[in-house]
């Protein structure tokens, strides 16, 4: 930083014998307007001390701030897409780093798959295998340094079986009756995708059975609630209920 100084403001009543100056940078200078380059960057405080006819002196101090150069580059801009952002594992996703931008050159592109795994480039591709969501960030640096993130979530869900729950129902014959009252239960309307692998039915009295067809003597008068439960061979299930009044005999 070139500086010009000028002390020609300063005023004797007689006559400025001299003019002498420290520059604050170790170096010195004399005369009513010197200049002086700094090279370094700091603040420095430059002295100025005159002297008059008669040895008379006075000084007086200005700071001169000298700062870094700019390079006049500024941080390039990071951004992230990514193709799919959710699925099913095992998740194959391709990300793109081409909407990135910096006023020179981006040098270099690094991801973080968030799944304790890296990448680099600007087109890396990534398999997710277990299940979760996943912030990956994208760091770019362009060519003197300068850095940008961005950031995007990927969604890794349980891969589906296909298979659809188990329709439960029930008919059952007489749904009424006396004391004591014998009913012929049938779970063969019920339906699967695949295969129902068992009926469970609990017949509302404190006793329960198995299989498609089975019977049941009711042995006292009330309305019992008899539910048949059915699971399918990937475990899913599903429920229904049938009501059997059973009266005193007349």
């Amino acid at each position: 930083l070139l500086v010009e100084f000028d002390a020609s403001g300063s005023s004797d009543d007689d006559a400025i014998a001299s003019y002498s100056w420290d520059f604050g940078d170790g170096t010195t200078g004399s005369g009513i307007n010197p200049s002086h380059t700094y090279t370094s960057v700091n603040t420095f405080s430059a002295t100025l001390t005159v002297v008059d006819s008669e040895g008379l002196t006075d000084s007086t101090t200005i700071d001169i701030t000298v700062t870094q150069p700019s390079s006049g580059n500024t941080p390039p801009i990071a951004m992230t897409t990514a193709t799919p952002i959710s699925g099913e594992a095992p998740l194959l996703v391709e990300f793109d780093a081409s909407g990135s931008s910096d006023d020179d050159a981006i040098a270099s592109y690094s991801w973080d798959f968030g799944d304790g795994t890296t990448g680099m480039g600007i087109n890396p591709s990534h398999t997710y295998t277990s299940i979760d969501t996943f912030t990956v960030t994208l760091t770019v640096i362009d060519s003197e340094g300068l850095s940008d993130t961005s950031s995007i979530d990927i969604t890794v869900t349980q891969p589906s079986s296909g298979n659809t729950p188990p329709i439960a129902m029930i008919t059952a014959t007489p749904i009424g009756g006396e004391v004591p009252l014998l009913v012929e239960f049938d779970a063969s309307g019920s339906s699967d995708d695949d295969m129902i692998a068992s009926y469970s039915w609990d017949f509302g009295d404190g006793t329960t059975g198995s299989g498609i067809n089975p019977s049941h003597t009711y042995t006292s008068a009330n309305t019992f609630s008899a539910t048949l439960t059915v699971v399918d061979s990937e475990g899913l299930t599903d429920t229904t209920t049938i009501n059997i009044t059973v009266t005193q005999p007349s």
